[in-house]
Order: C-alpha cells, then sequence, then structure tokens
C-alpha cells in the first residue's frame, strides 16, 4: 500500500486545473535580453538557444529547448523540454516561471488549458512559463507500461513493482540515471538563461517547492522573487516524508468526518461520534483489500484502489461531497464511485487511456531523489510509527520501499537542509491542515532557509494561492508585483 502514500506529493495539477482563465492573451512579446552568461564556456550554446515560440492555442504560445540528458555531459546527448508561455497583457516587467507540482505532471500541458493561473494583475505584468520537466508531459516522457498493465499495477503497487523498474529499464536505459530533481534544477537555470532573465522569478506547488528550494541553495545570486506553496522539506528521507504525509491525511480525514456528521457534505453515509465514524472508514478499506468491490466494470475496486479514491478526496473541501456519496455507494457493494475518484487521481480517463504518464515519472524521479531504504529494522520501525499517528488509515499507508529496490538506477540526491544564502526574501506559505505537504513542512522550509518567510493559511486543503483565499492571493501578488514580502508570523483565515 506504500505506493498510495508515497504518491500523496503528486498534487496540485488536480487544484489548479479547477482555476478559472483570465481574458485573452493578447500577441506574444519578447522581454528585453538579459541573459547572464553560460556558467562555462562549454555551456554556451545551450545557454544561449533562441526559442522560437509559436502560438498552440488562443492565448498560449509553445517552444521547446534542448536540455542535456546527462549534465555531467553537457555536450552529449539532448532531451526535449516542453514549454508554452502565456504573454503578458501589457509591456511585460519579466517572466514568472510556474511548477505545478509532481513529480510527473506536465506543467506546458495544465497551462495549455488554464491560462489564467496567475491573478489578473500579475499576469497583465508578467509573461507566465510553464515546462514538462524532463521525462514527463511532451519532454520525451517515460513509458514503461502499457494502459492495461498500468491499470494491474495501480491496482496492487506492491505485487507489480517489479513490473514497472523492468518496463523503466527497457523504455529509456540512457537517460534513467538522469531523471531526478537535480538535473530539473539544471534544466530551470537553462530555462532561465533562454528566457533572457537574469534573475529567476518562480512560482512553485508541492513538488515544485522542492525544485525551486534546491535551485535557489545552488544560485541564490539568480533568484528573482520566489513563491513556494504546499512546501517539501527537502532534509527529510522518504521514510519520513510518508510518515508525515501518513499524518496528514489522517487530520484531514478527521476534518472530512466532522463535516459529514454535521450535514455539510450532503448525506452522510457515517454514524456516531467522530471516533465512530473515522473506525466505519477504515473497516470498509480493511474489508475492500480483503474482498474486493464489484464496479460494474471488468475491474474491481481493490484495496489500494479505495484508499487512493477517499485520500484523492481529502485535497480539497470541494470534494468531499462526492466522497460522501462514493462512500455511501461503496457501503452497499457498489465501488464504482471510488474507482472513479482513483482514476481522476491516477489520470485515467473513461476509455481506459491514460493522460499522462505522472505514476511512471513519479517513480523515476522519486527512486533518483531518495536513497533507498533497505533495513528491515527502520522499514518496522517506520511503519508501527505511521500506524500510531494514523490509526484509521496508517495500515493502508504504510511504507515500502518497492519499486525503488528494484530499481536499475542509484539514487542521486542525499536529502539535506537548504540554505541559500544571499538571496532575497522566499516566500514559503504552508496550510495548517494540508494533507500531502502537512504545514510542518513549511515552517521547516522557511527556517532552513537564510531569507525564508513563512505565510501561513489556517484552513483544510492543499495549497494556498488562487484556492479562494482573497488574504494569500492578496499578499502573493503584492510580491510579485512589488518584492515586498509580508510580515513575519503573518496567518491568514
Amino acid at each position: 500500500m506504500a505506493a498510495v502514500a508515497v504518491r500523496l506529493a503528486c498534487v496540485l495539477a488536480v487544484v489548479v486545473l479547477a482555476v478559472s482563465a483570465c481574458s485573452g492573451a493578447g500577441s506574444p512579446r519578447e522581454t528585453s535580453p538579459t541573459r547572464l552568461p553560460a556558467p562555462s564556456t562549454e555551456l554556451d550554446g545551450l545557454y544561449n538557444q533562441e526559442l522560437d515560440w509559436q502560438r498552440c492555442t488562443d492565448d498560449v504560445d509553445c517552444a521547446t529547448v534542448r536540455v542535456p540528458v546527462d549534465w555531467a555531459d553537457p555536450t552529449g546527448a539532448t532531451l526535449s523540454m516542453a514549454l508554452s508561455r502565456r504573454p503578458a497583457d501589457e509591456e511585460p516587467r519579466g517572466v514568472i516561471v510556474v511548477n505545478f507540482g509532481g513529480p510527473g505532471v506536465g506543467g506546458a500541458q495544465i497551462l495549455k488549458a488554464n491560462p489564467g493561473v496567475l491573478s489578473p494583475d500579475v499576469s497583465r505584468h508578467y509573461d507566465v512559463v510553464a515546462f514538462d520537466p524532463r521525462g514527463s508531459g511532451a519532454s520525451d516522457p517515460i513509458d514503461c507500461l502499457t494502459d492495461r498493465e498500468l491499470d494491474g499495477y495501480l491496482a496492487d503497487p506492491p505485487a507489480r513493482a517489479g513490473e514497472l523498474a523492468q518496463g523503466c529499464r527497457a523504455d529509456a536505459p540512457a537517460e534513467l540515471g538522469h531523471l531526478g530533481t537535480d538535473s530539473v534544477v539544471r534544466d530551470l537555470d537553462l530555462l532561465r538563461s533562454v528566457l533572457d532573465q537574469s534573475k529567476l522569478n518562480y512560482l512553485g506547488y508541492s513538488y515544485g517547492t522542492l525544485i525551486g528550494a534546491l535551485y535557489a541553495d545552488r544560485w541564490p545570486g539568480n533568484v528573482g522573487r520566489f513563491v513556494l506553496d504546499g512546501a517539501l522539506d527537502p532534509s527529510v528521507s522518504l521514510d519520513r516524508l510518508v510518515t508525515l504525509q501518513a499524518a496528514g491525511m489522517e487530520q484531514a480525514l478527521a476534518g472530512y468526518v466532522e463535516a459529514c456528521l454535521a450535514g455539510k457534505t450532503g448525506r452522510c453515509p457515517l454514524s456516531g461520534d467522530r471516533q465512530a465514524a473515522m473506525t466505519q472508514v477504515g473497516e470498509l478499506l480493511a474489508a475492500t483489500a480483503k474482498q474486493p468491490l464489484a464496479t460494474g466494470t471488468r475491474r474491481t475496486l481493490t484495496g489500494t484502489l479505495a484508499t487512493t479514491g477517499v485520500i484523492s478526496s481529502l485535497y480539497r473541501e470541494s470534494s468531499w461531497r462526492g466522497l460522501s456519496s462514493a462512500l455511501a455507494a461503496a457501503q452497499e457493494g457498489d465501488g464504482s464511485r471510488l474507482l472513479q475518484l482513483a482514476d481522476e487521481y491516477n489520470g485515467r480517463t473513461r476509455a481506459g487511456k491514460y493522460a499522462s504518464n505522472l505514476s511512471e515519472a513519479y517513480w523515476a524521479v522519486t527512486c533518483l531523489d531518495y536513497p533507498v531504504v533497505t533495513d528491515p529494522a527502520r522499514i518496522s520501525a517506520t511503519n508501527a510509527e505511521i500506524r500510531r499517528r494514523a490509526p484509521i488509515l496508517g495500515p493502508h499507508l504504510e511504507f515500502d520501499p518497492q519499486p525503488c529496490t528494484d530499481w536499475p538506477a542509484p539514487s542521486t540526491r542525499t536529502p539535506a537542509p537548504v540554505r541559500a544564502q544571499g538571496a532575497p526574501p522566499i516566500l514559503v506559505i504552508g496550510t495548517t491542515v494540508d494533507p500531502a505537504t502537512p504545514y510542518v513542512m513549511a515552517q521547516s522550509l522557511a527556517g532552513q532557509l537564510a531569507s525564508g518567510v513563512l505565510l501561513t493559511r489556517q484552513g483544510e486543503g492543499h495549497g494556498a494561492y488562487r484556492q479562494g483565499n482573497t488574504c494569500i492571493d492578496e499578499i502573493v501578488d503584492t510580491f510579485f508585483l512589488d518584492g515586498d514580502p509580508p510580515a513575519r508570523g503573518t496567518r491568514c483565515r
């Protein structure tokens, strides 16, 4: 069941898709060249690429840029990184690069579908650029399993982890060791250069905060206005991350249960007090793990898929009504609605196709970003802590280091604190009941960064900016437009 827990870092794509688009973007414009020299002469050809922007939707331009497969050999083979741009409405002050989370989320695709990811005031003055990180979306995506094989893997990850690793090895043997976040950070600085920006302005959600934090730590002098929303802690190990996320989901489930019992989520399928209702959810998941539910299709609702359906609905309060309906159906033996929620989270269409390679790219990055844990005593202790901190969901979100134990490439990053000494203020946003990136991680990241400023949103849900909180939106907009961070300790309700 660990695949469910670890996948919790894949987030904001779903949330951001709900944001409505702004008004038309107008004609494309180029910013004034302010390009810094390449870090070394052997990088001149990469850092001085010229982008050929072409209109690809009514409001958005698209382009590609070459990045080296292996940054240790920058004159060798390259990959193609997909970009999209929503031009500023007026003469732009610069560019804001956005990453929507993941690992594995194709940001260029999200911006094409939803060009209004920033507020109208900010979009008026900034070009907004998104990218598909290497190996994901349209950036030479890794493709490890067929759609039918992916169905099987997501229904029972522990039993199929070896198949995933073998499929990835067969699909991209040369690239597989170079898809980690350290490589993406290098790509991001190349992107800064080809966008003619001496400083990088950046908005990162969830996993995108890890990219941003590592970038700032490596190149603090290149940092412009950085906003890191729904923060991951760069210093935590993978087993610690899974533990924190399980506890965050348990807290979010308690919030849902209280709202359900209070009649705020439609007809509530749960009864009794909060603890009794929480136990009913746990019993349903346990029963489904033993005996999958029928769904009216060839597929059944396994325990893993049931858990995925539940946790996917805890990312934001607007999903709670749908969760109540799905739980009510499951209590009657119908797993179709929980299966639908799981499919939406996993990017599976009704036609049985996967809209992206998110699930495969997720592991391709994660297994490089975190040293694999193999000590049985450590794994056992981690799972005991998960069950203690998440007694309802914990048994279904236990840590299992597969498929990284079978991964054909060694890890390339060791989790460690970041400082970014010398960078201007970096705005870190944390939500007090964030199920996927618990608030404690935002506190930790803001404390590690020499210039970190923590902005707190009090409430439920994953991510804060452009999620309906006027206080948060105004502060972030002011920071992007004027460079003024909020006072330390600022909290928004």
